[in-house]
């Protein structure tokens, strides 16, 4: 594959037997007044999807808020709508 620093600007080809992307991305709550009540999530791993799976099971939830448009954002927030619930999706830059 081809390679380039994006320090130098220097392309080099390599090669690998197997490739593991780190991207070391984790999910941040943004300081806002009572976000620590019950309800509130992030989603990084399986025990985060657990979590609000078993939340989202009673059937009251209907209004959910997804903080991110990111790819994980927008993931959670279709399978949100396939479920029924009314989402709205908060980014911090206006979509294009």
């Amino acid at each position: 594959m081809t390679v380039k620093d994006l320090n130098t600007g220097n392309c080099f080809d390599d090669c690998y037997d197997k490739l593991l992307l780190a991207v070391g991305a984790s999910p941040i709550i943004p300081p806002f007044e009572n976000s620590q009540l019950k309800n509130i999530f992030t989603l990084r791993n399986l025990h985060d999807g657990v979590a609000i799976k078993q939340t989202l099971s009673n059937s009251n939830i209907r209004n959910l808020i997804v903080i991110g448009a990111g790819y994980i954002g927008l993931e959670i927030a279709e399978s949100l709508v396939a479920l029924q619930k009314n989402v709205k999706l908060i980014c911090n830059s206006p979509l294009k």
